[in-house]
């Protein structure tokens, strides 16, 4: 029994893997849900996919228990869109989370509703992200690219690329 206790998926230290971070793109059907777990076993899942059907019941909850995880350490809601959102709700309800990061807009979906609803109820502590908004001790090892605050875009006309560039809001 030792023995499977130690190749127990599920145990902390089985979670860590130095020099390496590992990303799982889940298939959610439309929308996103990626998970990221850092080397030292923090994880940060952003977006949950559809609410209907409910991608974090049928998707993301049971793809996070055959990895093994049993926290998520940062929950990203990058934007309030049912397909990027509406399973997140169900992650809540399933999994322990330390923090649930927005980009501080709010919407009166039933997807958003719900996941609010589900933070509140689990007492998940919410903050906002953005460029422009500083770190703390708590944030983990990831840099926030977007949104750029609206003093330092470019606008379309004068942007090379298509997608916007890093802007470090330091200088």
């Amino acid at each position: 029994t030792l023995l499977l206790a130690l190749l127990w998926p599920g145990l902390p230290w089985q979670q860590r893997h130095p020099g390496e971070t590992r990303l799982w793109m889940l298939d959610i059907g439309q929308g996103d849900s990626f998970l990221t777990q850092f080397e030292d076993g923090r994880t940060l899942l952003m977006d949950g996919g559809p609410a209907r059907p409910d991608a974090g019941a049928w998707v993301v909850v049971p793809a996070l228990r055959a990895l093994g995880i049993q926290r998520l350490d940062w929950v990203v809601a990058s934007h309030a869109d049912a397909d990027h959102v509406g399973g997140l709700a169900w992650v809540l309800d399933q999994m322990p989370v330390g923090v649930l990061l927005t980009n501080g807009q709010s919407s009166d979906t039933q997807a958003w509703t719900g996941l609010m609803a589900s933070a509140q109820r689990r007492n998940v502590p919410q903050r906002r992200l953005g460029t422009d908004v500083p770190p703390t001790p708590d944030d983990g090892p990831w840099t926030v690219l977007a949104p750029i605050p609206v003093k330092h875009r470019v606008s379309h006309s004068k942007r090379k690329r298509k997608h916007p560039p890093r802007v470090d809001t330091n200088a």
